[in-house]
């Protein structure tokens, strides 16, 4: 069942598709402090940046095509995010986002 408030668009080309709102907001320290037992959260808040680095210089490469401005509305593309590390990404009001809705395309054959 799709949620009203988290519409996913239906594109069939991505891989997944993920809500892009903010009514569930969860704080990152208290998430992880709440669940402090669970190995899969140690050094979370590290790994997250490590993993979001790429895909955030993937949008910057991305933004300097012409064709793509329109999807990136925002983004600064003056910023050199090849020289950024880790150290450098800021989590906005230190806040990850819950959503009730993940949408994975892939294909199946009936054999």
């Amino acid at each position: 069942m799709k949620d009203p408030l988290e519409p996913v668009p239906d594109i069939l080309e991505e891989h997944y598709n993920v809500g892009k709102s903010q009514h569930r907001p969860i704080d990152l320290a208290d998430f992880i402090r709440k669940n402090s037992g669970d190995p899969a959260l140690q050094e979370f808040t590290l790994r997250l940046k490590r993993h979001l680095l790429p895909c955030i210089r993937a949008m910057h490469v991305l933004a300097s095509e012409p064709s793509a401005l329109q999807l990136l509305e925002g983004l600064d593309t003056s910023y050199d995010a090849s020289e950024a590390t880790v150290n450098h990404l800021l989590i906005r009001s230190n806040c990850i986002y819950q959503h009730c809705v993940l949408q994975v395309n892939y294909t199946t054959y009936d054999v």
